[in-house]
């Protein structure tokens, strides 16, 4: 069995630079403590926060490999 990456940190939008992956959420997905997650190019990892946190467009977590995923909001219906 293969372990996923963890995520452990979280960088806001604009303290963060570099190549990163995405990983499209929609509003509630973005909301996350532990979780696991998948990006685009369809590889997994698991949020691992110290706490219940709102994800941000923008945003990337940082994965214990290095590697930093994007955080993209998915498009969403809008009800009237």
């Amino acid at each position: 069995m293969t372990q996923l990456p963890i995520a452990q940190t979280l960088h806001r939008k604009g303290q963060w630079s570099g190549i990163a992956a995405i990983c499209e959420l929609d509003y509630t997905e973005r909301f996350v403590r532990r979780k696991r997650l998948t990006m685009r190019t369809g590889e997994a990892f698991v949020v691992d926060l110290a706490q219940a946190t709102s994800m941000d467009e923008g945003d990337a977590l940082e994965l214990d490999n290095g590697m930093l995923v994007q955080i993209a909001a998915r498009d969403e219906d809008l009800y009237k």
